[in-house]
This record gives structure tokens, C-alpha cells and sequence, in this order.
């Protein structure tokens, strides 16, 4: 019968071929080990087939070790390190979920709990404002824990893998703002079509708020992206050095640069097809590759509607 030496020293080349980095502790110190349970939070049911994670750091090195549950939903991690680490449990159609576990050195950790909580979805069609479906669109769901997709050829779309909570939805229109416009010489006028939240909605405090419980669908949505004239807001830009270019920047109502442009040699500019909101009109000289001159213009706020706007003065001095 071997003795109880050779055994330890037995389980911890075991343990240091299997789990580099707890080769400082297994000579010393018991191993761990964490057993449990995992089932769906609204039947109780057992989930089998969930991919379990634990991972942390063990003198400076990296530890991990998987299992997966069986057909009662058991699962059981053994040989571990003692100490706090990281429990991440996930499968498909399940939030993924992540806990924090304190081991001790010979501990068995047993009865450990996880309740997973399905996913819903979201679905429906983008149409444009005369009713026709919009190919090719993305649709996004923001909210606790977002997501997008992309619309098909009849305009249908479905964000799946979502965690329950409140969302709302934005059709992202293809169209956005640009230095020239589309002429005409039938007296109509372009219009362009907007990024639109549902049901109808340009900004997300007006949008309706969708609740996705666990388990469920939202369904039969129809956004219909609002249209409007194409509107130009064109100014002037002075004080740069004639030889430099002159870069016109746009931040949108997010704070996002929503446009970067350039003004005409002789310091005018034209930006098309904006969306209503609030913008920060700015300017700074560059050179042919577009780098800083060291000339830049304070910010103009400009409220963009349903009409035209002209006459923004963009000021540059040196910086």
C-alpha cells in the first residue's frame, strides 16, 4: 500500500500536468471541489448540455477548468485551486450568467445552484414610408442587453438572444448626410428617408418601450421610417491659410462625428441630408492627407428641421 507521501506527491504531478500554475500550492495545500445543480428559472426544470467555466488567477497564472452538465442538469468541477474565481455558466437560448465562488483549500463545495433564464426575441418588418419593404437594413434592440440584425428581401427581421428587460427598436436607415445633392428638373423635391424608432419615432424618448419576458417573442412589429424634404445646412468657414484644406466636422445629437466633410477652396460648404437634432458645427485646416494644420474654429451649434439653414460661420484661429 503506498504511503501517504507518495501519494500527495502522487496527486500533485496529477494536478500540475492537468492545471499549469498550482504547482505553488498542490504540494502544500488539499485540493478543492464545487458540485451542483442547474435548472431553468421559470419551470425549475434540469438543463442538461450547460457549458460551465471556472477560471482565476493562481499565483500570478492563469487557471481554468470546464464541465458540462449532464441529463439532470448536474455538474461537478473537481481538482481545483483554492481561492476566489470566476463561475460562468452558458448554453444556447439561456442569458449567460457568471459567478463568483471562494474555495478552500480541501473543501467540497457541494448543492451550488445556478436558475439559467431564457432569452426572448423580437421581430416584425421596416417598411418605407410608402409601405414598401426595406432590404438589406439593419434593426437594432437597445436596451439592457442589446442586439441587431439585418432585414430580408420582404423587410422581416428577428433579434433573438435576448436577455428579458425593456428595449426599444430603431430601423437604421441606409441614407445619411452628404456633400451634394441629386438634381432635378421635374420641380420635385428629394427627400430622404429616416433612421426610425417603433413605432414611429426619431428619438428614443418618444419610442415605445417593448418588454421581452424569458421565454418570449415580441412580435408582429412594423416600423415605418419616416420621410422627410432633404434639407442643406451651408455656411462659410474663414480665417484658414489659402494653402491648407479645410475639414468640416459634425457631431451628432449623440456626441458621435456624424460627418466629416470639406469646404470649397474658397471656404464654403453645403452638408445634405442631416436628420432633425442638435449638431456641433466645427472646422480645422489640414493637409492633402487630411492631417492637423494647427488652425482650428469653436464649436456652432446648429438645430437642423425641416428647412433649409444657411449662413453658419465657422471661425478658425491658430491652436
Amino acid at each position: 500500500m503506498p504511503s501517504r507521501n507518495a501519494s500527495r506527491v502522487a496527486l500533485f504531478l496529477m494536478l500540475a500536468a492537468a492545471a499549469p500554475g498550482i504547482a505553488s500550492w498542490a504540494a502544500d495545500e488539499k485540493p478543492a471541489s464545487l458540485a451542483g445543480k442547474v435548472a431553468d428559472s421559470v419551470t425549475g426544470e434540469p438543463i442538461a448540455k450547460v457549458n460551465l467555466l471556472i477560471h482565476g488567477n493562481v499565483d500570478g497564472t492563469q487557471f481554468k477548468r470546464d464541465a458540462v452538465t449532464d441529463d439532470q442538469g448536474r455538474f461537478s468541477l473537481t481538482a481545483l485551486p483554492p481561492g476566489r474565481f470566476e463561475l460562468r455558466a452558458t448554453r444556447n437560448g439561456f442569458v449567460k450568467m457568471s459567478f463568483s465562488v471562494q474555495l478552500q483549500a480541501g473543501g467540497d463545495k457541494d448543492g451550488f445552484g445556478i436558475k439559467l433564464v431564457r432569452t426572448g426575441a423580437i421581430s416584425g418588418r421596416v417598411v418605407d414610408a410608402d409601405g414598401q419593404p426595406m432590404e438589406f437594413l439593419h434593426v437594432r434592440a437597445d436596451g439592457k442587453a442589446g442586439g441587431r440584425t439585418e432585414t430580408d428581401e420582404q423587410g422581416r427581421f428577428r433579434i433573438g438572444r435576448l436577455a428579458p428587460g425593456t428595449y426599444r427598436v430603431l430601423a437604421e436607415s441606409n441614407e445619411g448626410p452628404r456633400s451634394i445633392r441629386e438634381i432635378r428638373t421635374d420641380g420635385t423635391v428629394e427627400t430622404i428617408d429616416l433612421s426610425t424608432y417603433y413605432p414611429g419615432s426619431l428619438t428614443p424618448k418618444t419610442a415605445a418601450a417593448l418588454e421581452v419576458a424569458p421565454g418570449s417573442e415580441v412580435t408582429g412589429l412594423e416600423i415605418r421610417l419616416l420621410r422627410l424634404p432633404l434639407v442643406c445646412v451651408s455656411g462659410t468657414v474663414s480665417g484658414f491659410p489659402k494653402e491648407s484644406g479645410v475639414q468640416v466636422r459634425i457631431s451628432g445629437p449623440d456626441g458621435s462625428n456624424a460627418f466629416i466633410g470639406y469646404a470649397n477652396r474658397d471656404g464654403t460648404f453645403e452638408v445634405w441630408g442631416l436628420p432633425p437634432g442638435n449638431y456641433a458645427f466645427s472646422a480645422r485646416a489640414v493637409d492633402r492627407m487630411g492631417m492637423p494644420q494647427g488652425m482650428a474654429g469653436e464649436q456652432v451649434e446648429v438645430e437642423v428641421a425641416s428647412t433649409n439653414i444657411e449662413h453658419v460661420d465657422l471661425r478658425m484661429a491658430p491652436r
